[in-house]
């Protein structure tokens, strides 16, 4: 599995996160016709451990997560429940074995284009490949 599907199904289970965004969790962008507020995310990087013996499957990667909403202040509840669910997650996520999950970079933005609030915050993820 994904990060980016064991993600997805984390969060849209995750109460605190359902509270705030429902299940309004799209891969970037969103669907035009989404309603608010959503959170978007992407991939920025992976990085894989190399061994000189055999394939470690050990990977980092680091999600972005992008909060719109109509107003700051959900902007700033999206993400907070973002970081409560994830910061510090270890285990099985969704089937994915995760053996650390950090937040960090959080971060305001300005959607000029919509005229929204946005924050983003990236997360690393920490995870076994097979």
């Amino acid at each position: 599995m994904e990060p980016e599907q064991a993600l997805y199904a984390y969060l849209t289970s995750h109460a605190d996160v359902a509270a705030v965004l429902g299940d309004r969790i799209f891969p970037a962008p969103a669907p035009e016709d989404a309603a608010l507020p959503l959170a978007t995310y992407f991939r920025v990087s992976t990085y894989r451990v190399k061994s000189q013996t055999d394939d470690a499957q050990l990977a980092m990667v680091r999600i972005q997560f992008t909060v719109r909403a109509e107003d700051y202040g959900t902007v700033k509840q999206g993400l907070a429940a973002l970081r409560k669910a994830l910061d510090g997650f270890r285990g099985d996520m969704a089937g994915l074995e995760v053996g650390a999950v950090f937040c960090e970079n959080d971060r305001d933005e300005f959607g000029y284009q919509a005229r929204l609030p946005a924050g983003t915050m990236d997360v690393i993820i920490w995870y076994r490949e097979v």
